[in-house]
């Protein structure tokens, strides 16, 4: 059975359909905090909206909290859960592919 994968109608490979979902995931838990910290810093927010026009404020705003403290640690957040995941799939891959292969050839399974 052959999987097929779509990306806005057009066909892709595995490995770009969960990259792009992957990136898509990020960006809207940043987008989230983004919009969570300005709730929590009203006057950053009033000032950055007071000088940019309505096209470009999710960007401008995007832009100012990418230098902000909050940013940072929600980076190293998502950082550390894909490093997390990483750590499970090799433990995965070793206990159910390199394991048996080293019990077999070393006598202890018959």
């Amino acid at each position: 059975m052959k999987t097929l994968y779509y990306i806005n109608g057009k066909q892709v490979d595995i490995h770009t359909y969960y990259s792009v979902a992957s990136a898509d995931y990020i960006r809207k838990h940043l987008w989230k905090s983004c919009i969570s910290y300005y709730k929590k810093h009203p006057d950053e927010f009033e000032f950055i909206a007071r000088f940019s026009n309505e096209e470009n404020l999710a960007l401008v705003l995007m832009q100012a909290y990418e230098r902000t403290n909050d940013y940072q640690e929600q980076m190293k957040k998502l950082n550390s859960n894909n490093k997390g995941c990483l750590l499970g799939l090799l433990i995965f891959g070793f206990l159910v592919l390199i394991l048996p292969f080293i019990l077999i050839f070393s006598g202890a399974i018959d």
